[in-house]
C-alpha cells in the first residue's frame, strides 16, 4: 500500500506542476487535491504508526484546511467574496503547522537558546521578505499576519530539521520560501527591483520549493 500510495503521489505531483507551468485551468483543482491528499497519506501513515497519532491528525487536519484555502484562494479571482475566507483559513492552518513545529521540536529534545536562535534567523529573513514588497494599505495589516505566520513556520521547520526529522523539517523551511516568492511575485516592489528575479524564474522556484516540499513530507509519512 505505501508504494502504491508513493507512486501516486509522485504521478500527481508531476501532472499538477505540469499543469501549473503550462497554465492549464485543471490546476486550479488538482493543486488543492495535491494539498488535501498529502493530509490523508499523512493519515495512512498515523495507521501504519510511522507517524504519531496527535501530531499526524494535527498535520493532515491543518493541511485539509490548507487545501481548502488553495481552492478558495483560485475561486476568488471569479468570486472575490471567498478571499477574505481563503485568507483566514489558510493563516488558520499556517499557525497550526507551525506551532506544532515547534511543540515538536521542544518536544524532542531542543533547548530553548537554540530555538530563539532560530526564531532570531526566521525573524530577519521575514524582514528581508517584506522590505522587498510594496503593499496597499488595505492588505497590510494581513500580510505582517502572514508574515508572522511563516516567520513561525520557518523557525519551527529549522528547529524540527536539526532534531527530529529532516524530511518533516524540510516542509517547513521550503514552504517559508514558497511563500515568500508568492509574496514578492504579488507584492513586487518597483521601488527596490530584483532584476535577476523575473516572473518566469518566480513562478518556477515556487513550484520546484513547493513540490519538493510535498513529497519530503509524503517520505516522511510514509517510509522515515
Amino acid at each position: 500500500m505505501r508504494i502504491s500510495l508513493t507512486v501516486l503521489f509522485l504521478v500527481m505531483s508531476v501532472v499538477s506542476f505540469w499543469l501549473q507551468v503550462r497554465r492549464v485551468p485543471l490546476k486550479d483543482y488538482l493543486s488543492p487535491g495535491l494539498t488535501a491528499f498529502c493530509g490523508l497519506v499523512v493519515l495512512f501513515g498515523v495507521r501504519i504508526e510511522n507517524v504519531p497519532w496527535d501530531l499526524g491528525v494535527t498535520m493532515a487536519g491543518a493541511l485539509l484546511l490548507l487545501a481548502a484555502s488553495d481552492f478558495m484562494f483560485e475561486r476568488s479571482v471569479t468570486n472575490e467574496k471567498l478571499f477574505p475566507v481563503a485568507l483566514g483559513f489558510g493563516m488558520i492552518s499556517g499557525f497550526i503547522i507551525g506551532i506544532t513545529y515547534n511543540l515538536y521540536a521542544l518536544d524532542q529534545g531542543i533547548t530553548p537558546g537554540i530555538l530563539a536562535a532560530y526564531y532570531a534567523i526566521a525573524v530577519l529573513a521575514g524582514i528581508g521578505v517584506y522590505r522587498y514588497l510594496k503593499v496597499e494599505p488595505a492588505l497590510r495589516i494581513a500580510v505582517l499576519v502572514y508574515l508572522v505566520q511563516v516567520i513561525i513556520l520557518l523557525a519551527g521547520g529549522l528547529a524540527t530539521f536539526t532534531v527530529g526529522n529532516p524530511y518533516f523539517g524540510l516542509w517547513g523551511v521550503f514552504i517559508f520560501f514558497s511563500d515568500s516568492l508568492v509574496g514578492l511575485r504579488a507584492f513586487p516592489n518597483p521601488d527596490r527591483p530584483i532584476a535577476w528575479l523575473t516572473p518566469a524564474r518566480i513562478l518556477v522556484a515556487i513550484l520546484t520549493l513547493y513540490y519538493t516540499s510535498q513529497i519530503a513530507l509524503m517520505i516522511w509519512a510514509l517510509w522515515a
